[in-house]
């Protein structure tokens, strides 16, 4: 990284930064159009640990943008989406529905990244390498 080159080959790291630090910027409008688009939970508990979880996976995707793509010190997944996953288990809720709301909530930010990749200063061969 010394040289200025990040994980996605000759793509600038402070662009990857700039887009973290653009996601952060936008973060309660990207958590505003998930809760819109994910139904809600049942029952408070339920529902107070789903934006929980879904605050902390947005916050993981911003560092490692913000970290040029580095994973090397993050989980994979968030302990608070781990922890939601086990109470809606145990509250008899189905692991095919958490899946679809992480994939919807997915779905939703990857517009925000999708948009914000289109509204940078680069040149189409590094948008294109972002959008990889």
């Amino acid at each position: 990284m010394e040289d200025g080159v990040g994980v996605h080959g000759g793509l600038d790291v402070f662009k990857l930064v700039e887009l973290g630090r653009r996601l952060r910027e936008r973060r309660a409008e990207i958590e505003k159009a998930i809760f819109t688009r994910l139904p809600a939970a049942d029952g408070e508990g339920l529902a107070r640990g789903q934006r929980e979880a879904i605050r902390s996976c947005l916050e993981l995707v911003t560092l490692v943008f913000e970290q040029d793509g580095h994973w090397d010190d993050l989980p994979l997944v968030p302990p608070a989406a781990v922890i939601q996953a086990r109470r809606v288990a145990r509250s008899g809720g189905a692991l095919s529905t958490v899946l679809q709301k992480y994939i919807g909530g997915y779905s939703v930010l990857w517009d925000f990244v999708r948009e914000e990749i289109e509204q940078t200063s680069l040149v189409q061969a590094d948008r294109a390498e972002l959008l990889r």
